[in-house]
């Protein structure tokens, strides 16, 4: 690959409306070796916790994650979840913005490996504020071909904006 030539494309973009807790980019190619999803998003009622699904599994403890979760500088703990869905750390309400970034490993060739991910998000209202890291590995040899961001309660915002972007296969 030509070193002037992106790393990162553009496959899709999911944006709010105010009327949805839940955005999912669909149909995902596995022309890519990995993903990443960015963004920025903000819930229309008070924080809530942010829930990523892949495939739309919610098959019991198929999401295998360590979370690293730190509050105001002064706590933090570290928690492994087996859950329906990765944790992705508190999203903030309205009018405040929440930065979210995962990457996602070995997404489409899972002739023998689980992919994996790794998620950073932030979230803070003036008072407190959050900072989660995951890492965890989604135990299904499916490609993943659909990806969901829900809220655990309220709508995400006309404001919320993300992007999934694939990497080029060298």
């Amino acid at each position: 690959m030509p070193a002037n030539e992106a790393t990162l494309i553009p496959i899709a973009n999911a944006t709010g409306d105010g009327s949805t807790g839940t955005l999912a980019f669909t149909s995902i190619p596995n022309t890519y070796t990995d993903l990443v999803v960015m963004g920025m998003g903000s819930n229309s009622s008070s924080g809530s916790g942010l829930l990523v699904r892949f495939n739309n599994d919610s098959t019991t403890n198929r999401y295998k994650n360590q979370n690293l979760i730190v509050q105001t500088q002064s706590s933090y703990f570290a928690e492994y979840y087996a859950q329906t869905y990765f944790y992705g750390g508190e999203v903030n309400g309205t009018p405040n913005m929440t930065p979210f970034k995962m990457d996602i490993a070995g997404y489409s060739d899972v002739t023998y490996l689980y992919p994996t991910a790794f998620l950073r998000g932030g979230a803070g209202n003036g008072t407190t504020t959050y900072s989660t890291m995951m890492a965890g590995t989604y135990t299904s040899l499916s490609v993943i071909t659909s990806i969901q961001l829900i809220l655990s309660s309220g709508n995400w915002t006309a404001a919320s904006s993300f992007t999934l972007y694939g990497i080029l296969r060298a």
